[in-house]
């Protein structure tokens, strides 16, 4: 018994430890989009478009078999 409730417990603690993980990075993410929001001239537009424009054609290929598979499953 006493292990039921101790494994209950530090999977409950790790839970709301990675709650808090998720929380932390999407707010840090929020901050960084309101800052750039407010300070455009301080963002590298010329690097920030060029790892959007690789990260887009790199998945591609990724998305079409995903897209397949996806059809394949419902038809």
């Amino acid at each position: 018994m006493k292990k039921i409730i101790s494994s209950f417990g530090e999977n409950f603690i790790g839970f709301f430890q990675e709650a808090r993980k998720i929380t932390s990075f999407i707010g840090e993410v929020f901050e960084e989009l309101i800052f750039g929001i407010k300070n455009p001239h301080k963002i590298k537009w010329k690097s920030t478009l060029y790892y959007m424009d690789g990260c887009g054609r790199e998945a591609t290929g990724i998305v079409a078999l995903i897209c397949f598979l996806m059809g394949l499953i419902l038809g």
